[in-house]
């Protein structure tokens, strides 16, 4: 697994995606890609935004997807930034991959950890509130995981998520 790149000129804001191979909906690391996921870009206090949108200011955009195009095969979790003029790609790219790099070596505190557990069992439990959410999630469900009851496994999935499972799928995936 070499690593390729592509470069595309023309007039418009640059802008840097990384992508990395991942497996799929049913493979026991999943829950934590949507942990890293969210750790690095869930909200002004995620990792990329506040290191390189906030702090840095290299960039005006950062974020980090699980799942790309479609998560019932494997598939490609990707990091994406827009650079702040005069910043470069080059100076984004470096920084996106140190924050993998943090995310291989050392382990996420707890409090960040439980933060981030807690958003994302939110967003689950919004998202079922409506009929047509339900509706929504279970044949997501189905459809992608082959199973409509995965949606009543993933809460106790992710919530198992440590920091060293974070530090052990960042190391041996991205």
């Amino acid at each position: 697994a070499g690593e390729r790149r592509i470069e595309v000129e023309y007039d418009a804001q640059p802008q840097i995606l990384i992508g990395y191979h991942k497996p799929d909906i049913n493979d026991p690391d999943d829950p934590v890609f949507d942990v890293i996921e969210s750790l690095l870009s869930s909200g002004r206090t995620s990792r990329l935004y506040t290191s390189l949108v906030k702090t840095r200011q290299i960039a005006v955009a950062a974020s980090a997807s699980s799942g790309e195009p479609g998560a019932r095969y494997p598939n490609l979790f990707t990091l994406e930034a827009v650079p702040r003029a005069p910043h470069t790609l080059d100076e984004v790219e470096a920084a996106l991959l140190a924050e993998v790099d943090r995310l291989q070596r050392e382990d996420v505190p707890a409090r960040e950890l439980d933060k981030v557990l807690n958003r994302l069992d939110a967003a689950l439990i919004r998202s079922l509130q409506s009929n047509s959410g339900l509706a929504s999630q279970l044949a997501y469900f189905e459809a992608v995981a082959g199973d409509w009851r995965y949606l009543l496994r993933i809460r106790d999935r992710m919530a198992a998520v440590t920091p060293e499972d974070v530090r052990r799928v960042a190391a041996a995936w991205l």
